[in-house]
């Protein structure tokens, strides 16, 4: 089975989301141990989202960490590999309201034609993953997550803050798929969007996945690590840092285009 993507995380106050992503393969930044460098106030040419959190926290969410919920749209990024023989690629993620207030989403992640949909709610101290569901390229990849709810980002977010979480899926087969989640607040940074330099903060997400065959038969297990540069303002990934295994050529990095989306 193919690790689960980390792509379509976002974070707000009191907000119940469904998440539909491409599948992706994982990987690592190595970003755990740097110096923290000092976070730059946010530049006035950084477009003003336009989306309204049902509790506004006090301050500015990227010195606070209480991440807000993104704005409608389409989302534009461009991913890159560690192996230099494949080209830059560019895919979309669709954020549409589907709920009675503008903290209800759906995130619709064009990268590829398999499907992923996920099932999170939002409150102002955590984003939790209540559901998850994969169309896979075989029957081992067709996965069904829901027992327990999964901890995505415990807010507010503050550097060095640690949590662990643990979900359950089975696939067609009826495998059980246990993976057990540990993510790390490295802290704040920033990073370029076009000639914008952007707050963010950065997560260390790494996990360990476990199948065990239904019909008996060895357990497998599988290590990946994701490092993702979460925009606190705006609610959405800036950047992320991808790697299954130990394996360098599998490195991604995806980047966003616009903070604005179309």
């Amino acid at each position: 089975m193919t690790a689960r993507p980390q792509m379509a995380r976002l974070a707000g106050a009191a907000a119940a989301v469904v998440l539909f992503a491409g599948l992706v393969t994982l990987a690592t930044h190595g970003a755990a141990g740097k110096a923290q460098p000092a976070l730059r106030p946010p530049s006035n040419a950084i477009p003003q989202s336009n989306a309204t959190p049902v509790t506004a926290p006090p301050g500015d969410p990227d010195i606070t960490g209480q991440v807000q919920p993104p704005a409608p749209g389409l989302y534009r990024y461009q991913t890159t590999w560690a192996d230099a023989t494949i080209p830059p690629s560019e895919y979309a993620v669709q954020i549409s309201l589907v709920g009675p207030t503008t903290d209800d989403v759906t995130i619709d992640d064009l990268l590829s034609t398999n499907g992923i949909q996920t099932t999170d709610v939002f409150t102002p101290t955590g984003e939790v993953e209540e559901a998850y569901s994969q169309v896979g390229v075989g029957i081992t990849d067709e996965i069904t997550c829901d027992n327990p709810p999964r901890l995505l980002l415990e807010l507010p977010l503050r550097p060095g803050r640690d949590w662990d979480a643990t979900t359950t899926c089975t696939n067609l087969l009826k495998d059980s798929i246990r993976i057990a989640e540990r993510v790390v607040v490295a802290g704040r940074n920033t990073v370029l969007v076009g000639a914008t330099e952007v707050p963010v903060w950065e997560l260390i997400f790494v996990d360990t996945q476990t199948d065990t065959p239904a019909a008996g038969g060895p357990t497998g297990r599988s290590l990946t690590t994701v490092t993702e540069d979460i925009s606190a303002r705006y609610g959405v990934i800036v950047r992320q840092v991808i790697e299954q295994g130990t394996d360098a050529t599998t490195v991604r990095t995806d980047r966003l285009i616009s903070l604005l989306p179309s």
